[in-house]
């Protein structure tokens, strides 16, 4: 579990519930747009291309946006030099 692990000691159990909101709010609201989706276009394309960008837009920002994940006040882990070689960073 990630938030656990990268919260603040004494906010791990706050941090959780505030990933789990976001978590309620997208199991609510996927099927409100892609059944907009689907009246809107007659189709069930519409909804797997929605499905399908929002997966890849989730992917991208992890990538790219997130990071190496450390606990605050502790240091970040150093990757290795060379990705391919993981005896690099010894």
């Amino acid at each position: 579990m990630i938030i656990p692990d990268v919260s603040p000691t004494r906010s791990a159990g706050m941090n959780g519930a505030v990933f789990n909101t976001f978590g309620s709010v997208a199991g609510i609201a996927t099927p409100v747009v892609i059944g907009y989706r689907v009246q809107s276009m007659g189709l069930l394309n519409g909804a797997r291309v929605y499905v399908a960008l929002d997966a890849a837009r989730a992917f991208f920002r992890y990538l790219f946006v997130v990071g190496p994940l450390h606990r605050p006040g502790e240091p970040a882990p150093v990757a290795p030099k060379n990705l391919l070689d993981p005896m690099a960073a010894r």
